[in-house]
């Protein structure tokens, strides 16, 4: 029995993606703790339109991405749930 390393895990590119995520999550954090409850959702100015990411929609993005930057982090640290083994 031999244990294989998983070949789609890239070190460099686990940490370029865990800084990546970060630095999304610090800016995800900052929107959330600056949105009021009054804060309005969308408006238009002639013929241009905005709109606004709720409340909820950021929370399920920041959910979504702390899922993500833990399992890379426990993929760097050799901890992925998932054993791979060939049988010979």
């Amino acid at each position: 029995m031999t244990k294989k390393p998983n070949p789609s895990s890239n070190a460099g590119n686990l940490k370029r993606r865990k800084r990546h995520i970060k630095c999304t999550l610090k800016a995800l954090e900052a929107l959330i703790e600056g949105k009021s409850l009054q804060d309005v959702q969308s408006y238009g100015i002639e013929t241009r339109r905005l709109e606004k990411l709720s409340i909820p929609d950021l929370l399920d993005w920041r959910r979504q991405y702390e899922n993500e930057l833990l399992a890379i982090e426990r993929q760097l640290a050799g901890n992925t749930g998932t054993v791979r083994v060939v049988f010979e």
